[in-house]
């Protein structure tokens, strides 16, 4: 399952949030980027990339969260992480 979170309450809510006027000054500067355009809650705030494996019984077995946007075979490892918990049955 994957969340859509377009307002951003829930990374709000666990402080999985970039908050900082240094996002707003590259994307324009560098980009010529307006964020708040592309974000439902119209905020200039971007969401720290993270993955979390959750049992059926809500326990977090495995996470994965990092600054780093780019693709560094993170999504490997969570898979694998996956295939363990559906291995238990």
């Amino acid at each position: 399952m994957l969340l859509r979170d377009a307002r951003q309450e829930v990374v709000r809510r666990y402080r999985l949030q970039f908050r900082s006027s240094r996002v707003r000054s590259i994307y324009l500067g560098e980009f010529d980027l307006d964020i708040s355009d592309r974000n439902a809650d119209g905020s200039w705030n971007l969401p720290v990339p993270g993955t979390f494996v959750i049992d059926r019984e809500g326990i977090v077995r495995r996470r994965h969260v990092t600054a780093d946007y780019a693709p560094d075979g993170a999504g490997g490892r969570d898979r694998s992480a996956l295939a363990e918990i559906r291995s238990r049955g």
